[in-house]
């Protein structure tokens, strides 16, 4: 598992939101890195649905339609309620603030029945390798997933390019407070089987 969270960490690196939450710090960037990617991915392990590429070299992190949003007793097994004590408390009032705007913008941009992309990420020396694409369409070809919209949500405009490339459309433009980037929800409308 170390290896592919070095991979969330080296992958995601310079993504605004994840800078905008796990505020740099002189000297502890990496362990506080650790602490959040370590934590994201035992959710996405024990809560939604995971493909880890079998060398490590990629990850992709999606839920199903009717998947119940976390409790309480599942953030706790997951290990997010202890996230305040690794991270500080700036910058898990910073993820609360997301995770807020974020569930506002998925209401508004989708509803009904979808499936949720959460994450994807890709060991940088294997950019441009093909691993996305393979990822992507694993996660697209899930029968349950291709007959419904897909929802996914990013800060980046390079991740809305490569998005479209999979037939997502920007749908809602979310402005967030302070210097948080906008989010941008995009949904993928359901494929003919």
């Amino acid at each position: 598992m170390d290896k592919i969270i070095n991979v969330l960490i080296d992958s995601l690196e310079d993504d605004p939101l994840v800078n905008y939450i796990v505020l740099k710090k002189k000297g502890n960037n990496k362990k506080r890195l650790l602490s959040y990617w370590a934590v994201t991915l035992k959710a996405g392990m024990l809560y939604a649905n995971t493909k880890i590429m079998s060398d490590n070299s990629g990850i992709i992190i999606w839920k199903n339609p009717g998947t119940p949003k976390l409790g309480y007793r599942e953030r706790w097994k997951a290990g997010m309620l202890q996230l305040p004590f690794k991270l500080g408390i700036k910058s898990s009032l910073r993820a609360a603030i997301v995770d807020y705007y974020q569930n506002m913008a998925e209401k508004k941009a989708v509803s009904g029945r979808y499936s949720h992309l959460l994450l994807i990420a890709v060991d940088p020396s294997k950019h441009q390798s093909g691993i996305a694409g393979e990822l992507m369409e694993h996660y697209l070809s899930q029968p349950e997933i291709a007959s419904l919209p897909c929802y996914t949500e990013t800060v980046s405009k390079k991740v809305v390019a490569v998005g479209k490339h999979f037939g997502f459309e920007v749908v809602l433009e979310t402005k967030m407070p302070g210097k948080c980037p906008p989010i941008w929800s995009m949904v993928r409308a359901p494929q003919q089987l």
